[in-house]
């Protein structure tokens, strides 16, 4: 009778949905798992700050490699703005740099929120994790130093005003990769002519996870840990014919008339199968795949 081979840590691969707390960073809480469930390597797909938490998707092993291809992926937020405070940092954590004590109706709010549908050029906060000359922001800006601010345009698809009981309200936003909701607070607040902080932040939904569907760190087990083809559901796909696989694996480019069973998705990007599951992501280029990840060595 065969032996069955044993599945080892190692050899486990996917994503975890995962549930961050408040009070840790990202790093902290991935490492955290990292430690309970004894994994070899792990990755986070888009920062949420010590104050927030909720949807955090963690990349476990090989599968660390595709962490960019999920950040083109809506989110979702419910945020508390906090109206007549401003912080050096946009968030009720940070040095109180003014107060004022004008009452903000639901109205003014509600009335400036049609314009950022669709987007608009968002600043960079100094208070961020995005780097400038090898260093992130917020290095910079605890120690006073000045840098260029940046701007890039980001999408909003959804936000609208849930609940209003001054100097408290709720918004609940769907936005793009790379959204700052500080930001967006502070942004809104200016429009409206007051002043404002975020209170608190819960990510609600991102891809394919959501609050039901995710897990905080000590309900987490390895049988949790999800394939890659379920999160990259979206992807075009096709099988690699059996005497082409070897090529694959070697990161070899992919004629069609090597591949079966091919499938277009909503984007670019292909995973290409074996039997024994994703070998790895390609993109198809005048007419052959063309490798950008291999998963399957």
């Amino acid at each position: 009778m065969k032996r069955i081979p044993e599945v080892s840590i190692e050899n486990i691969s996917g994503f975890i949905p995962f549930i961050k707390d408040k009070g840790l960073s990202s790093n902290q809480a991935i490492q955290s798992l990292k430690k309970r469930l004894k994994l070899k390597k792990v990755g986070h797909c888009g920062t949420l700050d010590p104050i927030a938490d909720g949807i955090l998707p963690v990349v476990v092993n090989r599968v660390t490699r595709t962490a960019r291809y999920f950040l083109r992926y809506k989110k979702r937020y419910v945020t508390t703005i906090r109206f007549g405070i401003e912080t050096d940092t946009q968030d009720i954590s940070g040095r109180i740099l003014s107060e004022s004590s004008e009452v903000v109706y639901r109205e003014d709010i509600e009335r400036v929120l049609g314009n950022f549908m669709g987007g608009y050029r968002q600043k960079t906060p100094l208070f961020s994790a995005r780097k400038y000359k090898g260093r992130t922001l917020y290095e910079y800006a605890r120690r006073g130093v000045e840098v260029p601010v940046t701007e890039r345009f980001v999408h909003i698809y959804e936000i609208s005003l849930t609940r209003f009981e001054f100097p408290f309200a709720e918004l609940d936003i769907v936005c793009g990769g790379g959204t700052y909701i500080r930001q967006l607070i502070t942004d809104i607040c200016r429009m409206a002519q007051t002043i404002g902080v975020m209170q608190s932040l819960t990510r609600t939904e991102y891809g394919v996870f959501n609050l039901q569907n995710s897990k905080r760190i000590d309900e987490l087990n390895l049988t949790d840990i999800i394939p890659i083809e379920k999160v990259f559901s979206d992807f075009g796909r096709f099988v690699i014919r059996p005497e082409f696989l070897s090529r694959a694996r070697n990161g070899h480019p992919l004629r069609e008339d090597a591949c079966d069973s091919l499938v277009d998705g909503s984007f670019e990007e292909f995973l290409g199968f074996s039997g024994e599951g994703v070998v790895g992501i390609y993109r198809r280029v005048e007419g052959e795949f063309k490798p950008e990840v291999i998963l399957s060595g």
